[in-house]
């Protein structure tokens, strides 16, 4: 079950930044550090 365990992580706090009407994306670690990645899909700040 360590896959539910993970997925319960993210899913609370994401389902939380939703309800408050916050645009969502979620991006790969492999990715957070590219810039240009992140702006040419409007990601501003990232929670992790």
């Amino acid at each position: 079950m360590k896959t539910l365990a993970g997925f319960a992580r993210l899913f609370d706090p994401l389902m939380k930044f939703v309800d408050r009407g916050e645009r969502s994306a979620i991006v790969l670690q492999s990715r957070a550090e590219d810039p240009a990645y992140l702006a040419a899909r409007g990601v501003k700040n990232l929670i992790r």
